[in-house]
């Protein structure tokens, strides 16, 4: 099945070049991959709301497919917060899902 990403927002002030202070991806999905984002940035964190069906998540950097793991497969607990301590990428932000995941990524 396809990832379902329902919006990208900025969270709190904008530089003067629209890019995103620190912003938000909202996915669902079942057994799926998805862009998060293109270009440079930090995974700040992802909030798991609802995981079943033996979740999995993987996260690259990449824009497409599977390259340098950025966070190794790991099965996520429902209503769990889980921050990081800005993980760099340079290529993007790339998330492979197993079973089924509704989650955010926050992101700069």
């Amino acid at each position: 099945m396809t990832a379902y990403i329902v919006r990208a927002q900025p969270m709190g002030r904008q530089d003067v070049g629209g890019t995103c202070n620190f912003c938000y991806v909202d996915g669902s999905a079942t057994g799926a991959d998805a862009q998060i984002k293109s270009g440079g940035g930090a995974l700040k964190g992802i909030f798991v709301s609802t995981a079943a069906s033996t979740p999995k998540l993987t996260f690259y950097d990449a824009v497409a497919g599977t390259a340098t793991i950025l966070l190794d497969e790991f099965v996520p607990t429902a209503a769990t917060m889980y921050k990081l301590p800005n993980i760099a990428f340079g290529t993007g932000c790339y998330v492979v899902v197993g079973g089924t995941v509704k989650f955010t990524v926050f992101f700069n």
